[in-house]
């Protein structure tokens, strides 16, 4: 049997191949109709994704790291000496291993963690390269368990360095 295909499709329309029965169809979604809905924005904007490895490798190696319950975070500051006009967006990336579970779920941890920093994002420094990587707590954690987390790492990353020539209580 065959099928007619659809030769002209509008512009900006996603073609999806779908298989029953030994049949081939092929369903056309236009873009504009998801444009005119009320659906969000992108999760994290394209110029805020952590894309280069070595850019993920500078943020981990040469970045402060703090660590809480279910994430790791890695920040790396943009160097003081950069002109502020020169320092472009903070960008993020994510790291969710195999540890964390199987691919349904480090999908699952890595979509509520790039939500998360959605709306951490402007917080941070211009010019911040910032490394999220789940521990394997991040599984079973909920959304709230893992924003918790994720604030409390951010704002020890973001709190100034106590200075070394300062007097430490002691214990």
């Amino acid at each position: 049997m065959t099928t007619d295909l659809l030769t002209v499709r509008p512009r900006g329309s996603r073609i999806f191949p779908v298989t029953h029965e030994g049949l081939t169809q092929v369903l056309s979604f236009v873009d504009s109709d998801v444009a005119d809905s009320d659906v969000e924005a992108p999760v994290l904007p394209a110029e805020h994704r952590l894309r280069a490895s070595s850019e993920f490798g500078a943020a981990v190696r040469r970045g402060r790291r703090a660590g809480r319950g279910t994430v790791t975070v890695h920040l790396l500051r943009a160097s003081a000496a950069t002109e502020p006009s020169l320092l472009g967006a903070v960008r993020a990336g994510l790291v969710v291993s195999k540890a964390v579970g199987g691919s349904v779920v480090r999908h699952q941890v890595a979509r509520r963690l790039r939500h998360l920093l959605r709306d951490r994002i402007d917080a941070l420094p211009l010019g911040s390269l910032l490394v999220v990587r789940a521990a394997p707590a991040a599984a079973a954690a909920s959304s709230a368990e893992l924003g918790a987390d994720l604030d409390a790492a951010l704002n020890r990353l973001l709190s100034p360095r106590p200075s070394p020539s300062a007097p430490q209580a002691p214990r």
